[in-house]
């Protein structure tokens, strides 16, 4: 039998806006993939909250913020999940929904059912533009096989979830990277809880559990019986009765020192913890010095980009001179000067002309038309010298020589129109303009590309300081900004002084509780002893009862034998299954191949009963404890247990394995080998896995992970290969498959 989630359609939940996007699944592996924002982890939490009723949010406790499993029925939590499009575009006393839609199969020996689950809330926005919830929204639907239409029915939702994924593995089925390492403790009540969770061998620890109920019953009922005997003489019922209350008493006492030692346990788990915490600091201050880095990288290129615009405008002066050729093409600034040039000689002309008195207006037109590069004196001088006119080639009349002699040679001399202050401000800006021309002629070839390669070089700088922006960002997502690190350290040390106080109370009220059941042995064994002084008589029914006694004591210690073997037998299982899964994957990290999960299993004796205890290690072929906070092995560890658990477990349903950043922390090869590892599986027959790491946000498109990935799922039947871009202004989000079920 299996479960198949066949589609989810997400409602203005998040960035997806509206009530069309719908995602299609295969019922092999199915990757999703793209860049930040594409809507990854909104969409892992709407399988949360379909599923689990819960979505991760970032929340904010006392000054720290950090993300937490909350249930989205709080106005807050909902304003924050439904659509801020969607929102703002609700018209007041509208109603809208928020939610999630989904599709799946239950698959069976005798055929198959498909149903519909509808999950979230009908909204409205009020008069005060604020989010209010009309009512919540839980429906069941079966799909036709034929049709594909679907009809309502009365069944319970929380029935037909349970056959889509069983309440008690949801939380290792529906996982989020960051809270791999947390799936389940490595030692401990946590460990041992995980064990019973996904495991019968509680059923071992429940009949144990009923023997030692059924002694205490019998032993109340026989004290009960004798204090009501006839034949007891008063000094006799005195001592009975003394001993039935000191054997109540102790029973309250064992009681309570087995609650104790829970305690403790619970204590001693949370020291553990807080060690193994603390222990990280040399980690932690590997990763404040990475956030360090990438802050310090950011900057530099900030400076970068401040030093080449610096630069950049620097350029266009050399010494005292402006080079207008990096301004644009130089052949636009060519034609410009040449125009100016020639506005300035008219100018200048018309002004020589304007100050000879003895020129006509006509000859003041022809002057004014007349440019300063066109004719010289000495030109005017031969002409005249040789009767010809260079222009035409023709003689000059009489009347020609006159104008050029009296009139242009003048004009072009210069003569007393040089002290006319107009004339000379004219000349100096003409002279200056010819100055700044000359000199950005020198520099117009080598300049020509000089705009592109600014625009060039500008742009890398941007994509790297946009590249380095989003490292921070998701550094600080996943680990925390440098006051985090800082209050962590604060905080750990504050919890650990706590519970170390905790623990020095309960070590002292356990050693109290255990002298008082030992004065409390003492007093039975001493009644007992005055008991057997007096005379004895008959009495088949205390006989019985005592018989009935020793009967269940002897069970106990057969069960109790029995449960040793079983803990012991299931430590050893549980070594080789895990160590199975370990090695799988990380099958392509060579620095593995020797090393083991190594599982120990302690019995600890509280009165009359027994504990077990579980603790997990990761050894090497010495048996030397490798076990390290952080990085792949500490991430994988975990996970590998909770895989080895399954597999012992032999569970007959497969049911859909959903993870969101499951390798973010592993390295390329073991990435690889988690796929790998999934084709060959043969519990999960479906999984869903969203991952950011097989995306190349520079060339936005999927990395060489991603290609080898892509090259593995070609091979596996049912798969799928999804890429995931987001629509702008937080419309929306595309998908692109690479893969669909080939």
């Amino acid at each position: 039998m299996s479960s198949i989630i066949n589609s989810v359609n997400l409602i203005n939940w998040f960035n997806y806006k509206g009530n069309k996007n719908p995602i299609n699944f295969t019922s092999g592996i199915n990757v999703l993939v793209g860049t930040n924002n594409a809507g990854k982890t909104k969409l892992h939490n709407a399988f949360r909250f379909i599923i689990c009723d819960e979505v991760i949010l970032k929340i904010k406790d006392k000054e720290k913020a950090d993300y937490k499993p909350v249930q989205i029925d709080k106005l807050e939590y909902l304003q924050e999940v439904y659509n801020n499009s969607s929102f703002r575009e609700l018209p007041i006393n509208r109603t809208s929904h928020v939610g999630v839609e989904l599709v799946f199969q239950k698959i069976r020996s005798n055929g198959s059912k498909s149903y519909l689950l509808k999950k979230g809330f009908n909204v409205k926005k009020n008069e005060n533009q604020n989010l209010e919830i009309n009512n919540s929204v839980k429906q069941v639907f079966e799909i036709d096989s034929i049709t594909k239409g679907s009809r309502r029915i009365s069944e319970d939702f929380e029935e037909v979830l349970n056959t889509l994924l069983p309440k008690k593995f949801r939380e290792f089925f529906i996982i989020e990277g960051e809270q791999m390492a947390m799936m389940t403790p490595m030692y401990g009540i946590g460990l041992k809880n995980t064990v019973k969770t996904l495991t019968d061998i509680h059923s071992v620890d429940t009949t144990v559990d009923i023997v030692d109920k059924l002694q205490g019953r019998v032993r109340q009922d026989k004290s009960k019986h004798e204090l009501n005997r006839k034949d007891l003489s008063d000094k006799e019922r005195e001592v009975l009765t003394k001993k039935n209350q000191t054997e109540n008493e102790n029973s309250r006492l064992r009681k309570d020192l087995n609650e104790k030692h829970q305690d403790l346990d619970a204590v001693n788990e949370g020291i553990k913890s807080l060690e193994a915490s603390y222990s990280t600091t040399e980690l932690r201050k590997q990763k404040l010095e990475e956030l360090k880095n990438l802050k310090k990288e950011k900057e530099q290129i900030e400076n970068k980009i401040d030093d080449h615009n610096r630069n950049f405008l620097d350029s266009f002066t050399n010494e005292k001179d402006f080079i207008l050729s990096k301004m644009e093409r130089y052949d636009l600034i060519e034609d410009s000067f040449e125009d100016l040039d020639s506005k300035f000689s008219s100018f200048i002309m018309e002004r020589r002309a304007e100050l000879n008195k003895k020129i006509s207006k006509e000859e003041q037109r022809i002057l004014g038309a007349l440019s300063l590069s066109q004719l010289h004196p000495s030109t005017l001088e031969s002409m005249i010298k040789e009767n010809k006119c260079f222009f035409c080639n023709t003689e000059l009349s009489n009347e020609s020589k006159d104008f050029i002699s009296n009139i242009l040679i003048p004009h072009f001399k210069g003569g007393s129109s040089e002290n006319d202050d107009e004339l000379k401000n004219l000349q100096s800006l003409r002279k200056a303009l010819n100055r700044i021309y000359s000199h950005s002629k020198k520099y117009a070839y080598v300049d020509a590309n000089v705009m592109e390669d600014y625009k060039n070089t500008i742009s890398i700088y941007h994509r790297e300081l946009f590249d380095v922006g989003q490292q921070i960002k998701n550094f600080i997502t996943n680990y925390g900004d440098e006051d985090d690190f800082d209050n962590d350290g604060f905080h750990i040390l504050v919890e650990f002084k706590e519970r170390i106080q905790k623990l020095t109370k309960l070590e002292k009220e356990i050693s109290d509780l255990k002298e008082r059941i030992d004065d409390y042995e003492k007093d039975i064994s001493r009644y007992n002893s005055e008991l057997n002084k007096f005379d004895p008589k008959v009495d088949e029914v205390s006989q019985k009862y005592e018989n009935l006694k020793n009967f269940i004591d002897d069970i106990d210690k057969v069960f109790e034998n029995i449960k040793e073997d079983i803990y012991l037998k299931f430590g050893n299982d549980l070594e080789i299954k895990a160590t199975e899964r370990f090695k799988k994957l990380m099958k392509n990290n060579p620095t593995t191949t020797e090393q083991k999960l190594k599982v120990e299993v302690s019995k600890s004796e509280r009165g009359h009963m027994s504990d077990y205890r579980f603790e997990i290690q990761l050894r090497d072929s010495n048996e030397n404890i490798l076990s390290q906070p952080g990085g792949a092995s500490s991430t994988l560890e975990p996970l590998s247990v909770v895989f080895g658990l399954i597999d012992i477990s032999e569970i007959r349903t497969s049911y859909p394995f959903i993870a969101d950043a499951p390798i973010s922390r592993l390295t390329s090869d073991t990435k690889l080998s988690f796929f790998e590892t999934l084709i060959e599986d043969e519990i999960f027959e479906q999984s869903i896995i969203i991952t950011m790491d097989l995306w190349d946000n520079k060339e936005n498109t999927i990395n060489s992970l991603g290609e080898s990935v892509l090259n593995l799922l070609n091979s596996s039947k049912g798969s799928s290969f999804i890429i995931m871009e987001p629509i702008s202004n937080n419309e929306g989000v595309n998908f692109g498959y690479l893969l669909n079920g080939g």
